[in-house]
């Protein structure tokens, strides 16, 4: 039934098989006389492949219904930290979820810093009295993070990230260092790229998030499968009031596993931005930062949170506004 499922979701052979009914249509009638039974079978050959023509282009139309189905489309790009932007051949339309992730690779920005895998390493440019200092294509992100541009608009990405593109474009990628800093770079990343339509979900909350509290619930409940977009709206915080400068959710530059083992550091991602906003369904915990879209593994209520260790909230300051969007599967 499957392949004559796909072969009847194809319109043109939904009109061979309507052509086929005709002829045997004719041909049972032309016969009826001598043999009663042609007609009764070319009754019920017309029956079926008109039905399973019409029924398997309603479920065709319904697959693709926004409201009920996101499909997304799949790329793989592998960016040289030497070059400036690099084409993906990846066309987008504006109002598109795109979600990038690093699968492999690192690269080094100078031979006196250590490697990273695309998050990048500080950003002393994030304070407003640099910036006019400042030659990075994105002086407000990562240094030696993976950036993204989309018509004139460049977007921080690090190790994975959500964006909305904001214009139709083509997307180019590359490390956020200056043009003129790239020779001494060394290595490259391979990233793998998601592309999903609007989604229109079935459920959103606005929800806001201290950065001296640890976990809290946003009373949004999924199964494993939802497709869950969490964007942070408006607000800012910092880790350290008195020494840190304030995010929009972003965090800062620092992950501690890339000077400690995973055990040894306090926050509950350690891989993930120190600062940055993260979520928690049923154990599962995914760094945010800005925004980010992705498939929940387990069932639960989705908890949100600053990432900074539990006993160095106090120091903590600031809050951020967050919408929560959920797409049940079907």
């Amino acid at each position: 039934m499957g392949v004559l499922y796909e072969l009847l979701s194809d319109p043109v052979w939904q009109g061979v098989g309507v052509l086929i009914a005709i002829i045997f249509g004719f041909i049972g009638f032309y016969y009826a006389r001598q043999q009663r039974w042609w007609l009764y079978i070319t009754g019920a050959i017309v029956i079926l492949v008109i039905g399973l023509a019409i029924g398997a282009e309603t479920q065709r139309y319904r697959s693709t219904d926004v409201n009920t189905r996101v499909t997304a489309s799949f790329h793989t790009a592998d960016i040289k930290s030497d070059l400036g932007w690099q084409s993906t051949g990846i066309a987008v339309r504006k109002g598109e979820h795109i979600t990038f992730q690093v699968a492999s690779g690192q690269w080094k920005i100078d031979s006196n810093f250590p490697p990273t895998f695309g998050e990048g390493l500080f950003n002393n440019c994030r304070f407003a009295s640099l910036n006019s200092k400042c030659i990075e294509p994105l002086p407000t992100f990562c240094t030696g993070s993976v950036i993204a541009q989309i018509g004139n608009r460049i977007y921080g990405i690090g190790q994975y990230a959500t964006i909305i593109a904001q214009d139709d474009g083509s997307i180019f990628l590359r490390t956020n260092d200056p043009d003129t800093l790239l020779k001494d770079n060394e290595g490259n990343i391979t990233i793998n790229i998601a592309v999903t339509p609007p989604v229109f979900s079935s459920t959103q909350r606005i929800v806001q998030i201290d950065a001296t509290k640890a976990w809290q619930n946003t009373g949004v409940f999924v199964n494993a499968g939802d497709l869950v977009s969490i964007e942070t709206l408006s607000g800012e915080w910092s880790i350290a009031q008195d020494s840190e400068q304030y995010t929009p959710g972003v965090g800062t530059c620092y992950t501690c596993t890339r000077f400690l083992s995973a055990n040894k550091c306090p926050e509950p991602l350690p891989s993930f931005y120190t600062g940055a906003l993260i979520a928690e369904i049923g154990g599962q915990i995914v760094g945010i930062n800005k925004i980010y879209t992705f498939t929940a593994e387990r069932s639960g209520e989705i908890a949100l949170r600053i990432n900074d260790a539990d006993e160095y909230l106090g120091d903590n300051d600031g809050n951020i506004t967050v919408r929560v969007t959920l797409q049940t599967k079907n």
